[in-house]
């Protein structure tokens, strides 16, 4: 199971409204007490996307190894790998190479 591309944790509200910590790879979530942001501020503190954080929910609910998860570490991987031929590309017009 590759979980490349994810982070390490997010944070998001059960069902009760209270926040919680998702742990990647782990099932379930993990309550927080007295959370001093809630879990859209602090997911943007660690740089955590809502995308993302939709992504870790279904993980945690529905494995880690389900099509939701594995097609956003693949659609990450090819934007990485774009990216990168896309900078090789630049850097041979540039004269660097």
């Amino acid at each position: 199971m590759r979980l490349n591309h994810l982070p390490q944790r997010c944070y998001t509200t059960n069902a009760e409204g209270k926040t919680v910590m998702i742990l990647q790879g782990e099932s379930g979530y993990f309550p927080v007490r007295n959370p001093l942001f809630p879990p859209a501020d602090l997911n943007e503190m660690l740089g955590v996307s809502p995308e993302e954080v939709d992504v870790m929910v279904g993980g945690s609910m529905l494995g880690w190894d389900t099509p939701l998860v594995q097609d956003f570490i693949n659609d990450r991987e090819d934007e990485a790998q774009e990216s990168l031929a896309l900078s090789r590309e630049m850097d041979h017009i540039n004269g660097y190479q």
